[in-house]
């Protein structure tokens, strides 16, 4: 993992520099957000949209912030609650910005403080002392000399669902089953934590056709569902469930 240098002469006909560096340094656009004054990296390849928060998208997810798109609403992670230490600095006044992440468990909005944009850098593996920061997977160094810490999406998906809600357990005799729909496993698992919480059963459906599958099976008592979802959405899932016979 070193670097390497080989320096070529041929008299009169020049030198020949060869500088090898190890597959670790290749570059790789990030874009650069700050939280509490710090900057944190975010992989280009897994950010869906730069965009402010709008009037209105605010909204809520299981009794935890959400953000409102179109017809479908996503986890919303505010950057800064998610570090440690106390908000030693104060959030710029202003559109707030939010970055669109793809993760392999669905869709989610980061808000951080800033937005500086998006850079070329070299992502280097984590210290072995910072190995076991929950949200960072490596780290890169920025033009100013600053070290930006790069978020795993993967982790951030997790804190969305990891933030169970709260609730009073109502005692009742047996489980009542309750069929949660949704193409995003985030939102599908956090809507699940908030059935449980309360003392029924939740089963998971990944889409309409998924639902319907699982209704003879299941024998749920409710259905929640998503609007928009691939094969087959919540409106068709709906006119399919009230024309079956029972």
């Amino acid at each position: 993992h070193a670097w390497h240098l080989e320096v070529h002469s041929d008299l009169g006909l020049g030198t020949e520099f060869r500088l090898r560096l190890p597959l670790d340094l290749a570059l790789s656009q990030a874009l650069i957000c700050v939280a509490k004054g710090s900057p944190y990296a975010l992989a280009v390849d897994r950010v869906e949209r730069v965009t402010q928060l709008e009037p209105g998208q605010r909204t809520t997810l299981a009794g935890r912030p959400g953000l409102r798109l179109g017809e479908t609403t996503i986890p919303l992670l505010t950057l800064r609650d998610l570090l440690p230490g106390d908000a030693a600095t104060a959030p710029s006044e202003g559109p707030t910005p939010l970055v669109l992440l793809r993760t392999r468990r669905g869709l989610l909005a980061l808000a951080p403080d800033l937005i500086l944009g998006q850079r070329d850098v070299a992502f280097r593996p984590l210290d072995p002392f910072l190995a076991e920061l929950e949200l960072v997977q490596s780290s890169c160094v920025l033009a100013d000399g600053s070290v930006a810490l790069q978020l795993d999406p993967l982790a951030l998906a997790r804190q969305a669902v990891a933030r169970r809600a709260t609730g009073r357990r109502a005692p009742r005799p047996r489980k009542v089953r309750v069929l949660v729909v949704d193409d995003s496993e985030i939102t599908r698992e956090v809507m699940a934590q908030v059935v449980e919480s309360i003392g029924y059963q939740a089963i998971q459906a990944r889409d309409g056709v998924d639902a319907l599958e699982r209704l003879s099976e299941a024998k749920p008592a409710l259905v929640l569902s998503d609007l928009e979802m691939p094969r087959m959405g919540g409106r068709e899932l709906t006119r399919q469930i009230r024309a079956r016979p029972g």
